[in-house]
């Protein structure tokens, strides 16, 4: 998140079909960073209690969520672009 009197800068770019907050929704946690659009984008917007349903019942999906906040965590590439987390 941007703090008051600092320049934001960019912690990575997502393109199409990617998603963010899985960080948060994990470790029930607040955001590690605020989204902001550089053009128009359709996106989903999922509630934390059926993102806890799925990931609950898909073991599969939540291994998924789970490597990539690791990922971006341990500042890898994000989502194999070339800007990593910071």
């Amino acid at each position: 998140m941007q703090e008051p009197g600092r320049e934001p800068h960019v912690v990575a770019r997502l393109g199409p079909g990617e998603f963010f907050g899985e960080i948060a929704l994990l470790k029930e946690s607040g955001r590690s960073a605020t989204i902001r659009c550089v053009k128009a984008i359709d996106a989903l917007s999922l509630p934390k209690r059926d993102f806890g349903l799925l990931t609950t019942h898909l073991a599969g999906l939540r291994q998924s969520f789970e490597q990539t906040a690791e990922r971006r965590k341990d500042g890898d590439v994000a989502a194999g672009r070339d800007v990593p987390w910071t």
